[in-house]
């Protein structure tokens, strides 16, 4: 849900650094590497970088200078087929069946 509201994310100018945030330590948490580090480099970018939370602003320095060069499949809305009435995760990590 983060990645969708982050790639929109000039729907909501006045929340950008934080949902940004957010977006890159959930994707790289959940091992979507290659989102993180896109996210993390919009973050680094002059208008943003003075507005990153201390907390985290070491840990996404780093994901920007070092990415990961493993990553996950990321999941996508077109992953999702839908067969005879049921609709079924590619991978099988998400099973949705009609009743």
């Amino acid at each position: 849900m983060l990645i969708r509201v982050a790639s929109n994310i000039s729907k909501f100018p006045s929340h950008i650094t934080q949902i940004l945030t957010s977006t890159v330590i959930e994707c790289y948490r959940s091992g979507l590497r290659g989102s993180a580090f896109s996210y993390a480099a919009m973050l680094m970018r002059p208008e943003y970088r003075s507005q990153i939370d201390a907390k985290w602003k070491k840990k996404i320095e780093q994901i920007v200078r070092k990415p990961d060069k493993t990553e996950e499949e990321e999941p996508s809305d077109a992953a999702l087929l839908h067969r005879d009435g049921k609709a079924h995760a590619q991978g099988g990590l998400v099973r949705v069946s009609a009743l």
